[in-house]
């Protein structure tokens, strides 16, 4: 039987496989590049942001953000 740190290791394991093997990592992806866009203007922005909803994530690059989420807010 697992105990203490095995079975937290097991558990995370367990839980990373399924995220992976579910709708939200396709869904992730599709939109992983839509605010970058907005980093340099609005304009853009906008156009990027539809190239992105046309591709559904197909682009072969990922945009950064210059600061993090929590900072924006």
């Amino acid at each position: 039987m697992l105990e203490g740190k095995d079975l937290a290791e097991n558990e995370i394991k367990s839980y990373e496989k399924n995220v992976r093997e579910s709708w939200v990592v396709k869904e992730l992806k599709e939109s992983r590049n839509f605010k970058g866009g907005f980093d340099r203007g609005l304009w853009f922005g906008l156009g990027h942001g539809a190239l992105v909803s046309l591709t559904k994530g197909k682009e072969p690059w990922t945009l950064k953000h210059k600061k993090s989420d929590s900072d924006a807010t």
